[in-house]
């Protein structure tokens, strides 16, 4: 599924290429490219650059350089549930 449909179902402010395609689901530590991932903690997010994700979901606050894909959003933890739900990946 294309990261900014993604973007679009979550109501998520897009940091990243509309187009990346996104095929998995993964933890922060345990995840490869074309997954996407949640970071619902901003005190983990020194993590985040060592992460394999190709996305991550981040609250609207986190203001970090990265090198992945970031979709901003209020609440992280619940756009992560929301998303396991509808199986949109």
């Amino acid at each position: 599924m294309k990261l900014g449909i993604i973007a679009e179902k979550i109501d998520a402010l897009l940091d990243g290429n509309f187009e990346l395609e996104i095929t998995g689901l993964g933890s922060l530590d345990n995840c490869t490219k074309g997954d996407i991932t949640f970071l619902s903690n901003n005190k983990y997010g020194k993590f985040i650059n060592n992460t394999n994700a190709s996305a991550v979901i981040v609250s609207k606050d986190f203001k970090d350089n990265v090198n992945c894909a970031l979709l901003k959003v209020d609440d992280p933890d619940y756009k992560k549930k929301l998303g396991l739900r509808m199986n949109t990946l």
